[in-house]
């Protein structure tokens, strides 16, 4: 089901999103609407703007033009220092390459960013240790959940 732009109950919210680079536009006019628990996927083709999309939703970068509310903030209003409160606390991404801690294994390396935060790490059978196992699990078996 597709959300209607303007939808009261969006968690995610572009406007008119607009982002240039130079003479390059990598998004033009972009609105759209994401609810809670709403799967969305992102798809195209190289170089049509997925990317850049989700670093606007991710506040790693800021719109030419247009508004990106995300749980009621503009983060294109955001400032840098507010920016990065933001990303830790709303943000989790994956990027292709994914810049692991090598001397961790997997669950210490999901389990790091609740310690960065200032969340208790937990222990084994507990906490956010607990939390990350599910969030590590084999080929997303386990469904993300909010800990």
């Amino acid at each position: 089901m597709v959300t209607e732009v303007g939808s009261e109950d969006a968690v995610v919210r572009l406007d008119g999103v607009r982002k240039e680079y130079g003479e390059t536009v990598a998004l033009d006019g972009v609105s759209l609407d994401i609810r809670a628990g709403e799967a969305v996927a992102v798809m195209g083709i190289s170089g049509c703007g997925k990317s850049t999309l989700l670093n606007m939703i991710a506040g790693l970068d800021r719109p030419s033009a247009g508004r990106v509310v995300v749980h009621g903030e503009d983060v294109g209003e955001l400032s840098e220092k507010d920016l990065a409160l933001y990303r830790r606390r709303r943000i989790g991404m994956i990027f292709q390459f994914f810049n692991l801690i090598d001397d961790l294994s997997a669950l210490d390396n999901v389990a790091l960013a609740g310690r960065l935060t200032g969340t208790p790490a937990g222990r084994p059978g507990g906490g956010r240790w607990s939390c990350s196992r599910s969030w590590a699990s084999p080929a997303g078996a386990t469904p993300i959940r909010r800990c």
